[in-house]
């Protein structure tokens, strides 16, 4: 058989063209797919670039993978799909989101260790990652007694104002047993109780005008009975 003819300078620039154009088509195509999935808020935030990664081109419809920052970008990914609006709050659009840590657990029947399973079926579980890939930690001697003693699926505890628990406690909806939300209550009833001007020692407070006008009759004819008895 002949020899194929070599293509000219021209006719590889224009191979190469069409095949950008292909890739170029298919990218967007990607990006159409994928705002629609996440919604046009959710998309909007999410940045292109994830420790490196393109987030547009990430495959985040699998397993968990198994290292960093696949796992990141996996979690960011699932987590925005299924957030609500409060979930998006959590979102610095200026910060990076920190690298995922899952904590691992033995295998029933086993020694093995193996992570925690990763559930975004929720809303809940969904804002809470959010919350601990963008919220600040606490230091080490101010973590709840949960993240202290090392337990759940979220290593660190992760914080964002408004929002008394932390995400490790809120993930798997167990946010109301964080021992941060039981601060937050206390500091809030002592704050109430100090700004509310009352004064526990008048035993009269709360009582109004007419009431304390009969009190003031009945106290007065009793001190003047007691006076015609001491005088008698």
């Amino acid at each position: 058989m002949p020899p194929k003819p070599r293509k000219t300078a021209a006719e590889k620039a224009a191979a190469a063209e069409a095949e950008a154009a292909v890739a170029a088509n298919a990218r967007k195509a990607a990006i159409a797919a994928l705002r629609e999935d996440l919604g046009v808020r959710a998309f909007d935030l999410l940045p292109k670039k994830v420790h490196d990664i393109d987030t547009y081109d990430f495959a985040y419809k699998t397993e968990m993978p198994d290292s960093n920052p696949d796992i990141t970008v996996w979690a960011l990914l699932n987590a925005l799909k299924g957030c609500t609006t409060k979930g998006l709050e959590a979102i610095d659009p200026d910060k990076a989101p920190r690298l995922l840590e899952v904590r691992t657990k033995k295998k029933k029947k086993s020694k093995e260790e193996e992570p925690y399973t990763m559930n975004f079926a929720g809303g809940q579980n969904c804002d809470a990652m959010l919350r601990h890939l963008y919220g600040d930690e606490r230091e080490d001697t101010d973590r709840c007694n949960k993240c202290t003693k090392n337990l759940g699926a979220l290593k660190g505890c992760m914080v964002i104002e408004g929002v008394s628990s932390c995400a490790n406690c809120d993930w798997n909806r167990s946010g109301a047993a964080c021992s941060l939300t039981k601060r937050g209550t206390k500091r809030k009833s002592a704050e109430a109780s100090d700004d509310s001007g009352s004064d526990s020692t008048d035993p009269f407070e709360d009582l109004d005008h007419k009431t304390c006008q009969k009190l003031a009759q009945i106290f007065k004819a009793a001190t003047n009975r007691k006076k015609h008895k001491r005088s008698a």
